[in-house]
């Protein structure tokens, strides 16, 4: 099941003007800090007007903008059959089903812990899971578009792998 992330007021009006601000405040930036001119004898002399770290900034910023509006239109959660998939623009989060320990409804990812996570909406779920070694990692916070059906769906494809790891012997060991 693939679920998009819902998306609350600020996520869908604030944060593109964020973006769309970074970059048209980088593009003057880096449209003022060159000065063009011609010399005589058809030559066209370009000046950099600013710093080196203002130039840089200004290439950086709409960098950041177009990554704002990436993660803000490509984030979405995936449960497989053996983890969960969180995708937000270039970042990907894969857990998998063994290590979530709990799943729960939260409406403030800060109560209980700092929880982090691709979420654009304040009604989330906060997902604890374990590392490989076995170590609690710190929790993630998703934001599902139907937050109960994921919940839903996720605790069923738990209870299948919990039913499926039950169900396989386990292999007897090979005596020498």
């Amino acid at each position: 099941m693939i679920s998009s992330s819902k998306k609350d007021w600020w996520a869908r009006y604030l944060a593109p003007l964020a973006a769309l601000g970074l970059i048209a405040g980088g593009a003057w930036m880096i449209w003022s800090g060159f000065e063009v001119s011609m010399m005589p004898g058809e030559m066209i002399v370009v000046q950099l007007q600013r710093s080196y770290f203002l130039s840089l900034l200004g290439l950086l910023m709409p960098l950041f903008g177009v990554m704002l509006l990436w993660m803000l239109a490509s984030t979405e959660y995936e449960i497989t059959a053996e983890r969960l998939v969180l995708q937000c623009g270039p970042s990907r989060t894969c857990i998998p089903l063994s290590a979530i320990d709990k799943a729960i409804a939260v409406d403030r990812p800060w109560r209980g812990g700092l929880a982090r996570g691709p979420a654009w909406s304040f009604d989330m779920l906060r997902v604890d899971y374990r590392r490989p070694n076995g170590k609690p990692a710190s929790p993630v916070v998703i934001s599902p578009r139907d937050r109960e059906l994921f919940l839903s769906r996720l605790s069923s494809s738990l209870e299948r792998r919990e039913s499926r790891d039950q169900a396989q012997p386990e292999s007897p060991a090979v005596a020498e």
